[in-house]
């Protein structure tokens, strides 16, 4: 452990990367990243920025509930705005200004990372914690993307570097509590994490209670109520989000609905999944700990076993929820990569340090320059296809698993579009099993495109089909039940400020989700659709609905490579687009 320190912010200085070297890494990472991760990236920021400042665009469920905060859009939708004043909201540059911001954020987390490394080990180790950092594959993939949860990550760095920890003189800095308590708002499992390591700053204080009033309570006023009028006045009505998102995602169990995971997933696939092969280190150190009964400052221990039992005991489970536990456990890496140093030769740890590297370099140029890179793609063709069409009124229909592509964020053309909903069941009157709209859509692709686009009536359609063996959905059920939406804004310059419907104003999330939207409550409504001028989808679907293509004259015009591992039996190796032809 590191002696007391009265100048934290320049010890070891001297051991550590240039911030010119850690901005090049970055910099050419976000050159690099050039492929589809999560919706999240897309959904839950940019078209919400989007939406705010353009006027247009698709709002998904989860900000018609408002269990999303707007503090992190808000920054995002400045920087459209300032392009839309400026006449330079080039679709190039709405992509690019965001990802450039959050990776210059990153360096910034970067630098606080390692010297709290360096604050809580050694130069030396903290050296090796950058070489670490930098060759990441994981920290590199997502350092650059417009994701909460790396905006999570980097938060924590920053206030693990502030948090006044019993070797460091600051026992009454309130810097890190400002940057927790936002952090805790734009995402309130945060408080899973900071929780003990608040209870260990209040009770290891010599006043604990005058530590909670004079410091906790109008840190966390504060920002709860900056939370409130920023939330509020963006969804036009009073909006609480941390009790939203608790309430929904967590107490009603919604985000199960996007898939569950046993127990056990983060130790068995979510950790190796983000420390990679330095997943061994990481568990060596863990064990050796037990074993020895001791640990390297032993509240980050404990902090790091209790998240992980927490989010065990939660359905839903992503790899990306992890990274705000990644300072910690480069931590640990870094202090066992450093005891081996003393292990072995010189000869072998170099040996070592630059299979890492080769390892993680190889893996982060096939996740981001060909491993799910059509749906990025194919948004170019779509837009570079329907700017040159003088049909404004040509609308896209995406025949894919929600949200597997951008919207309107990389289209910046106001053109109704489609797409295959995902809401969860908000409702809990809904005679169960729920299904989706893609659920629906996949049981028989066929069924809902004529239900849909088709030209007879539903029972016309079970008549011509009553040879097949194929069992379609319950005529009049699924279909008429299930929440399904056309994005057909009327564009409003509605600058900052949104125009999305109130909750109270509609029961449909799909009603509420964008302008212009429609429910159709029954299947008799869906043969009036007008067809669309376009149509994706992955290649895995085009023989299933091969017939309706050409039987409504849609003709191949674009195939894009996806990925060579498709990860589920929906998605496939290439992404297909067709468009209609004049009969």
């Amino acid at each position: 452990m590191s002696p007391a320190a009265t100048k934290p912010s320049t010890m070891g200085d001297k051991y550590l990367l240039p911030l010119w070297f850690i901005l090049a890494v970055r910099i050419l990472h976000l050159s690099l990243v050039r492929s589809w991760f999560v919706p999240d990236e897309y959904w839950q920021s940019l078209e919400v920025a989007h939406n705010i400042v353009f006027g247009y665009g698709y709002l998904t469920w989860e900000w018609v509930e408002g269990i999303r905060s707007y503090l992190y859009v808000s920054l995002i939708a400045a920087q459209y705005y300032l392009l839309h004043i400026l006449h330079l909201d080039y679709v190039q540059l709405l992509i690019f200004l965001p990802r450039l911001t959050q990776t210059l954020v990153s360096v910034l987390a970067d630098v606080y990372l390692i010297r709290w490394i360096c604050l809580m080990s050694s130069p030396p180790v903290a050296w090796l914690a950058s070489l670490v950092s930098l060759s990441s594959a994981c920290l590199a993939y997502c350092a650059s993307r417009t994701l909460i949860n790396t905006v999570e990550m980097n938060m924590t760095c920053v206030a693990l570097y502030y948090y006044p920890w019993p070797h460091v003189n600051r026992k009454h800095d309130t810097k890190y509590l400002w940057i927790v308590g936002f952090c805790c708002i734009l995402r309130p499992t945060s408080c899973i994490l900071w929780t003990p390591l608040c209870l260990y700053d209040v009770f290891r204080s010599q006043s604990p209670l005058i530590r909670i009033f004079y410091h906790f309570v109008p840190v966390g006023v504060s920002c709860l109520l900056c939370c409130v009028i920023v939330d509020s006045w963006f969804h036009g009505g009073f909006l609480f989000t941390p009790w939203n998102f608790l309430r929904l995602n967590i107490l009603s169990g919604v985000s199960g609905h996007y898939s569950t995971h046993p127990w056990h997933w983060y130790i068995t696939a979510g950790i190796p999944s983000v420390l990679g092969i330095l997943t061994v280190p990481f568990y060596v150190y863990g064990v050796n700990a037990m074993i020895r009964g001791k640990c390297h400052h032993a509240v980050l221990c404990v902090t790091l076993v209790w998240c992980l039992l927490v989010y065990s005991c939660i359905g839903h489970k992503e790899f990306r929820f992890l990274l705000s536990l990644y300072p910690i456990m480069l931590l640990y890496v870094s202090l066992q990569l450093y005891s081996w140093s003393h292990s072995i030769s010189t000869g072998w740890m170099l040996t070592l340090v630059s299979c890492f590297i080769l390892i993680e370099t190889a893996l982060l140029l096939f996740l981001s320059l060909f491993h799910q890179v059509g749906s990025l793609n194919v948004m170019s063709s779509l837009r570079d296809r329907h700017y040159t069409r003088a049909d404004g009124d040509a609308g896209i229909l995406f025949l894919m698993p929600c949200h597997s592509t951008p919207l309107y964020s990389h289209l910046h053309i106001n053109i109704p579009t489609r797409i295959l909903t995902c809401e969860p069941n908000l409702s809990p009157s809904t005679i169960s099993p729920y299904q989706d709209e893609a659920d629906v859509f996949y049981q028989d692709p066929v069924y809902w495109l004529y239900t849909q686009y088709g030209n007879m009536t539903l029972v016309e359609y079970d008549k011509s089909h009553s040879g097949d063996d194929k069992s379609h959905s319950e005529p009049g059920k699924s279909l008429s039940d299930s929440n399904h939406s056309i994005a057909n804004p009327d564009k409003s310059h509605s600058i900052l400020k949104n125009s999305q419907l109130t909750s109270d104003e509609s029961h449909s999330v799909s009603d509420k989700s964008h302008s212009g939207s429609e429910k159709l409550n029954n299947s008799d409504k869906f043969l009036s659709t007008p067809l669309p001028h376009t149509v994706v989808c992955f290649d895995t679907l085009v023989s299933t609905i091969q017939g309706w293509l050409t039987e409504n004259r849609f003709e191949l015009q674009d195939k894009l490579f996806h990925t060579y591992f498709p990860l589920e039996s929906r998605l496939g190796k290439y992404v297909m687009v067709y468009a209609r032809v004049a009969g």
